[in-house]
């Protein structure tokens, strides 16, 4: 009898310490971006390296919401952090619930998402260009208002400016920041140099410093150019020890031979320059632009890995 009641009043001194350790959960970090020198650091004041995939659902393509969360799913399964959703005024004000729904999705799966926002320039006269960049300017700063609460955005001034000079672009960018500021103290904001997002063609330090630099790097028009090409520097190197660098697409060509092995090659190298130095990168895209897999990550209809979709995934099983 003895010995029963020792055990008794051992197992509850057990529970009773045990018993908290058992409810205990693994704290999640806290959502949040901030901008320290050249790193991004979340809330916690951790060093984060940003590692992605985009869409151009809000710019081109008319997707039902649950297929694309089906999309979305595949490579939250491979531990992406980041999304780019690229917007445009008219896909954006016709699909606004759909947004919202993608960004709540994101924050509940602790995946930031990044606003990029782009001007679609097919069959556009230089008049209506010029006015896509005013409704795109106003958009962008609707969206800063209108998430301003959310933890897990980032927000994009304009991906690939074009039709300026550069210090009609400095004078863009330093309105936009202004204003957007203005809303949101706190908002990281990406921005974009000329050449298609290539260049950044003199000194642009502005004063806020929760800024970090967007770099779209295609470096030849297609494969023969591609081959005849030594590259030895990237377009972020002389950037990455002062600013913090997402690659915001990348690949070989821009033009044609999309999916050769030159362009995959390519592709892999700057993945693991951008692994090796710990800069944060997004490719480009889940889109289903083609069926071979030359700029699509994901095959819509099977849900199976592209050439480049595997060694994207590769790359984020292993680093």
């Amino acid at each position: 009898m003895k010995k029963l009641l020792l055990i008794l009043i051992t197992v509850e001194i057990l529970l009773i310490f045990l018993f908290p350790l058992i409810l205990k959960k693994n704290p999640q970090e806290k959502l949040g971006l901030h901008i320290n020198g050249k790193y991004f650091e979340t809330e916690n004041g951790r060093r984060i390296q940003l590692k992605g995939i985009s869409t151009m659902a809000f710019v081109r393509y008319d997707y039902d919401i649950r297929e694309l969360i089906k999309i979305f799913e595949i490579f939250k399964g491979y531990k992406i952090n980041l999304i780019t959703l690229y917007i445009s005024p008219d896909k954006v004000y016709k699909d606004q619930a759909k947004l919202d729904y993608l960004i709540e999705w994101a924050k509940n799966n602790s995946i930031y998402i990044y606003l990029l926002p782009t001007i679609d320039t097919s069959d556009a006269t230089l008049t209506i260009i010029q006015e896509k960049i005013v409704l795109t300017k106003k958009l962008s700063l609707e969206m800063i208002k209108r998430y301003k609460r959310e933890n897990n955005i980032i927000y994009g001034v304009w991906a690939e400016p074009f039709g300026v000079n550069w210090e009609e672009w400095k004078s863009y960018h330093r309105e936009f920041i202004d204003k957007a500021v203005a809303i949101n103290k706190k908002v990281v904001l990406g921005i974009s140099g000329l050449n298609n997002g290539r260049s950044f063609m003199g000194n642009f330090d502005f004063s806020y410093k929760n800024i970090f630099l967007d770099f779209h790097d295609y470096p030849a028009a297609n494969t023969d150019q591609l081959k005849k090409m030594q590259i030895k520097k990237f377009l972020w190197d002389k950037y990455v020890n002062k600013y913090a660098v997402l690659i915001g697409e990348f690949g070989g060509v821009y033009k044609e031979g999309f999916g050769t092995e030159e362009d995959k090659d390519y592709f892999q190298t700057v993945i693991n320059q951008a692994n090796q130095k710990k800069i944060s990168y997004v490719a480009y895209t889940i889109d289903p632009i083609d069926k071979e897999g030359g700029l699509s990550l994901v095959d819509w209809k099977t849900k199976g890995l592209t050439k480049k979709g595997e060694i994207f995934v590769k790359s984020l099983l292993n680093n």
